[in-house]
C-alpha cells in the first residue's frame, strides 16, 4: 500500500466524518490556543457558548468560530491603512538614519 492510496483514504473519511457540533473543554482550548484559565474566563465572559451534560462541559463550535470571527474583525480595524502604514515606516527610517538622504 503505498502513501497515496492512504492519503485519499483519510480524505475520503475527512468527508464523510461529519464535524462535531459540541466539543470538550481540552478540545475546544487546543482549537483556541489557551489553557484552563484563559478557557473558562472566556466562558465565563460570555464569549463561548456551553453546557453540562451530567458532569462533562461541552462547548459548542459555531461559539468557537464566532469568537475567533470577533477576535479577526477587531484586529482588522485595529491595523493601520496602507497609506499609515507606510508614512510610520518611512518615519521609523528616518528615525533610525536609513531614510535617502536628499543630494
Amino acid at each position: 500500500m503505498t502513501n497515496d492510496s492512504t492519503a485519499e483514504r483519510t480524505a475520503i473519511l475527512a468527508e464523510r466524518t461529519p464535524e462535531p457540533l459540541v466539543v470538550p473543554p481540552k478540545v475546544a482550548w487546543r482549537l483556541l490556543g489557551c489553557g484552563n484559565t484563559h478557557g473558562y474566563q472566556l466562558i465565563a465572559d460570555g464569549e463561548l457558548q456551553s453546557y453540562t451534560d451530567g458532569r462533562s462541559r461541552r462547548i459548542t463550535m459555531a461559539s468557537i468560530r464566532e469568537y475567533i470571527a470577533r477576535r479577526v474583525a477587531s484586529a482588522d480595524a485595529a491595523t493601520p491603512s496602507t497609506a499609515r502604514r507606510s508614512a510610520l515606516q518611512h518615519n521609523h527610517r528616518v528615525l533610525d538614519g536609513l531614510a535617502p538622504r536628499a543630494s
